[in-house]
């Protein structure tokens, strides 16, 4: 919050401010607004939603799926005032929004509560085993994890050859150029990470490749495309993975492993089936073959 807005001092110190916002979710984006104009030095804020308060949970698409999130379905204006700092705090009534729209036609359950459809069952229950259900379900359909030697897993689903390898794990940013990765003599007995979400859209030309035996340990992606659009593809990454041994898995967290790459530096990876437990995967990295490092 602090790297997007500076308030200026000079300009707010002993003044009383009215801070307008399109609406109050949480209340944590608000409350950090208003410590920051507090810290500007302004003598007394007051906060304008233009919005009815948000009292009923979305199941349409935003990322709201109880009430226990929503600040103003447990408080009303005054105490929602005193909990994100502000003098005084002020909702658009919900009949005035009607009025202003002109049309009642769009969905406004998050304020009413009256859904246009029938709530699943599932809806009802609290985020926390929301999330889990839909983690163990996603488990369901998961095939290929990356263990790392710290035990932490990575799941998603295989694609090119389905043997299982250990390899170091590094990452690589490049937008552009994952044929030349795959072919880098450079990544022998290496698993990259591509930085990069989207990977295979442009297939595999022939011309291209930096060595005629690619040698990678593996390749991890977020989004694998597996129907290119080039006129110069002669394959795709997959067949080219599979032809050359090279095991591959898609759909995982990369952000998230290129941070950790980034901030601890490479480890050793097993590129393994999802059932595998952690216990059994460490286990096996003494069966298998790695590099060691100079």
């Amino acid at each position: 919050m602090r790297m997007k807005l500076s308030p200026i001092p000079s300009v707010i110190q002993g003044k009383r401010v009215v801070l307008i916002d399109d609406s109050i979710v949480r209340g944590t984006t608000s409350r950090q607004l208003v410590s920051l104009l507090r810290e500007a030095g302004a003598k007394e804020i007051h906060l304008r939603i233009s919005a009815p308060p948000f009292l009923h949970p979305c199941y349409y698409g935003t990322d709201i799926d109880s009430e226990e999130n929503l600040i103003a379905s447990h408080h009303g204006e005054k105490e929602v005032a005193t909990l994100i700092g502000a003098d005084s705090l002020g909702y658009l009534p919900l009949e005035c929004l009607h009025e202003l729209t002109g049309t009642h036609s769009y969905c406004d359950a998050c304020f009413s509560g009256k859904y246009a459809t029938e709530i699943p069952q599932m809806s009802e229950r609290t985020g926390f085993e929301q999330k889990i259900i839909r983690e163990v379900k996603q488990m369901e359909k998961w095939n290929k994890k990356l263990l790392l030697e710290d035990g932490s897993q990575f799941y998603g689903y295989g694609f090119g050859s389905q043997e299982e390898k250990i390899t170091e794990i590094v990452f690589n940013t490049a937008p552009v150029g994952y044929q030349e990765i795959l072919s880098d003599p450079s990544y022998t007995y290496q698993t990259v990470v591509m930085a990069y979400p989207l990977i295979g859209n442009y297939g595999i030309a022939k011309e291209d490749f930096e060595t005629k035996q690619p040698s990678i340990g593996g390749l991890a992606v977020r989004d694998y495309n597996d129907i290119p659009s080039n006129f110069r593809s002669a394959a795709t990454l997959d067949e080219v993975m599979k032809q050359y041994h090279i095991p591959g898995i898609y759909g995982i967290d990369t952000r998230k492993l290129v941070r950790k790459i980034r901030d601890f530096g490479s480890c050793k990876a097993l590129l393994t089936d999802a059932q595998t437990s952690p216990e059994e995967g460490l286990k096996n990295w003494q069966d298998l073959r790695f590099r060691k490092m100079p």
